[in-house]
């Protein structure tokens, strides 16, 4: 974690602070990817139209907010067939992989 320190991708949960063996939700995962975007890609207008589409975005955080739809917006992170991200849900590993597969293979900027 202290790469992703170094990197500016997380501040850690207690300035700088790490827990290894925390469990991560759905939202902190799509906040570290998406702090490896150009958060000037997409304005608070746009990550309102986005999040708007699903019935349980009031549940994000407002920090997580616009990392949740930039990764939505760059297909890296979807709904489930309810309409729902589950941003306070915990990531499997298998989530966690494909978000990051997809982040590195088909990421492609438009910006």
């Amino acid at each position: 974690m202290s790469i992703a320190y170094n990197a500016g991708l997380t501040n850690g949960i207690y300035d700088s602070e790490f827990d290894p063996q925390k469990k991560i939700t759905r939202q902190e995962i799509a906040a570290l990817i998406a702090n490896a975007m150009p958060a000037d890609s997409i304005s608070d207008e746009e990550t309102e139209h986005i999040l708007s589409r699903f019935k349980d975005s009031a549940l994000l955080s407002g920090p997580a907010r616009k990392g949740m739809a930039l990764t939505v917006k760059a297909e890296i992170v979807f709904g489930n067939h309810k309409k729902m991200l589950e941003p306070t849900g915990f990531t499997t590993r298998a989530e966690a992989a494909a978000m990051i597969y997809r982040y590195f293979n088909y990421f492609q900027p438009q910006w």
